[in-house]
């Protein structure tokens, strides 16, 4: 209510104040005409009050095309929105005035102010820029936003990179005779602002088309990764070379002004490191899965008559595990990112071990045990928390930590198992299927739990939950003291490695099932 009462009467006196503000500056014009001053700028500054009726009109100006743009093409910022906006708005400004300071330190007042004027207008573009970006992406995960909310603001990116070209050929021509080196600063921020909106709108165009039905997931995942790594790749270096023509022109002199434009450059650097770093990984990851696994057939896809679990999206191209669930070959990517399990059976994906294992069981009819090492189920939190919409941002999530990840899988997985002294075991006779549906659901349980109780091991909440086959009863076990956690087990038996059948999972589990001892 306070909120609303705040607004109300900002509507209200924001009439009284655009009247005051045109009324100033129409006074000033007149008495401008009236005076013998021939050049409007110096009298712009040649009075306190002159200066504040020219800098309280900027304001004014810029606020009012701030707002038509917002109700032209979002109706309304959401609180996040004006939150970003708010702060690339301070940091933009911060970083420009200090610019301004180092490159223009001994220049007249007037070409302060036009170079200030000038990044002022690109500056108010960028911000916009960001906004429509984040609300195209939005727009991208809700497939129920009516088409003409996307055309308003794709529409609105169209007119801000006409205007950065525009901007661009006014200084091509206003400029040229300043120098090349000037020519650079100027030009800088225009480049960098068109790549932005290009990038944008080239990875709204491919998500638009898989949101239509003409392309597929596996072709967008892959355009929008390898998008965001050139156009991130271009403007770090761009920004490499912009900093280094910087600290060229201004020199070393061993001031705060170096330290910013060092810390600057380094990490500029960092991220052109981390962005390659992330490209070979991800290079790495799709050269495992594609000698892993084999790719689904048109029949086996036509069997199915599936859509992909991660993506919920059809398949007319897949990757078969072994467990016999296929998904596409990036989102399987990306799902491996953060867990090493089937996203419907939760059976362990070992990358260079699958077709072992698949030829294993094409060869003999008898059963096999696949093993589930607990540690690793939910041992990245709740998986159920995936999200696989942004991959570039998954992909700077991982760091350098998941570039060791792939050659590392196999130790890791040996070293949990010994760690925890055994696994859970599920038997996979002639009904898989419905035995998959089973231990994904007892997994889905485990790890609900594990996300209340983060402290408790997995295998621990795994052998009560066998027991009781009731999550309240685990959860009151655990509350109780019963249970404990990573120092050991109160329950009936102890846990090691013993299989566990659908009908100890489904139907209650028997005396036999527990193997003590081992």
């Amino acid at each position: 209510m306070q909120r609303q009462s705040k607004l109300h009467s900002f509507i209200a006196s924001y009439p009284t104040y655009a009247a005051v503000t045109i009324l100033s500056t129409v006074v000033t014009i007149l008495h401008f005409r009236g005076s013998s001053a021939t050049d409007g700028f110096e009298f712009a500054l040649s009075s306190n009050y002159n200066i504040a009726v020219f800098i309280n009109a900027i304001i004014f100006f810029t606020t009012s095309i701030g707002k038509v743009l917002e109700y032209s093409f979002f109706i309304k910022f959401a609180d996040k929105e004006k939150q970003t906006a708010f702060d690339d708005t301070v940091q933009y400004t911060l970083y420009k005035v200090v610019f301004v300071g180092v490159i223009l330190s001994e220049s007249h007042i007037r070409e302060l102010v036009l170079w200030l004027l000038w990044f002022g207008a690109i500056g108010f573009f960028k911000v916009f820029q960001r906004i429509a970006s984040m609300r195209l992406q939005y727009y991208s995960s809700m497939p129920d936003v009516a088409r003409y909310e996307h055309q308003r603001v794709a529409a609105l990116l169209g007119g801000v990179l006409v205007f950065d070209i525009f901007w661009l050929l006014i200084c091509l021509e206003l400029f040229s005779s300043t120098g090349f080196s000037t020519l650079l600063l100027l030009v800088f921020e225009c480049f960098v602002l068109g790549i932005e909106v290009m990038q944008t709108l080239y990875n709204y165009a491919v998500n638009f088309k898989v949101f239509s039905g003409i392309g597929t997931q596996d072709n967008n995942e892959v355009q929008l990764f390898f998008s965001s790594f050139l156009a991130g790749i271009i403007l770090d270096t761009v920004h490499l070379l912009h900093y280094s023509h910087i600290w060229y022109l201004y020199g070393v002199n061993f001031t705060v002004v170096d330290v910013l434009l060092g810390l600057s450059l380094y990490g500029t650097y960092k991220g052109v490191v981390q962005k390659m770093g992330n490209y070979r990984h991800y290079r790495n990851m799709l050269e495992q899965i594609e000698k892993s696994f084999d790719n689904a057939t048109k029949e086996q896809l036509e069997e199915l008559d599936d859509d992909c679990a991660i993506c919920r999206e059809q398949m007319a191209s897949a990757k078969r595990l072994p467990c016999g669930h296929c998904f596409h070959k990036f989102c399987l990517r990306a799902w491996i990112e953060r867990n090493r399990s089937c996203p419907v059976c939760r059976k362990p994906i070992r990358l260079g071990e699958a077709q072992d294992v698949s030829a294993e069981r094409q060869g003999t009819g008898q059963q096999n045990v696949f093993y589930f090492p607990m540690t690793r189920v939910g041992a990245q939190g709740n998986t159920n928390n995936f999200e696989g919409a942004d991959p570039a941002q998954q992909e700077r999530e991982q760091g350098e930590e998941s570039e060791r990840g792939i050659q590392s899988e196999s130790e890791r997985d040996a070293e949990v198992d010994r760690s925890v002294g055994g696994v859970v075991g599920f038997e996979i006779g002639s009904s898989g299927s419905e035995s998959d549906i089973r231990a994904g659901e007892f997994w889905y349980r485990v790890e609900q739990i594990k996300s209340i109780f983060p402290n408790m091991d997995v295998s621990v909440i795994a052998a009560d939950l066998l027991t009781t086959q009731s999550m309240d009863a685990t959860i009151s076990n655990i509350l109780q003291g019963r249970v404990r956690g990573r120092g050991g087990v109160q329950t009936d038996a102890s846990i090691g490695r013993y299989p566990v059948t659908p009908s100890s999972v489904a139907g209650g589990i028997t005396d036999q099932a527990f193997h003590t001892g081992i």
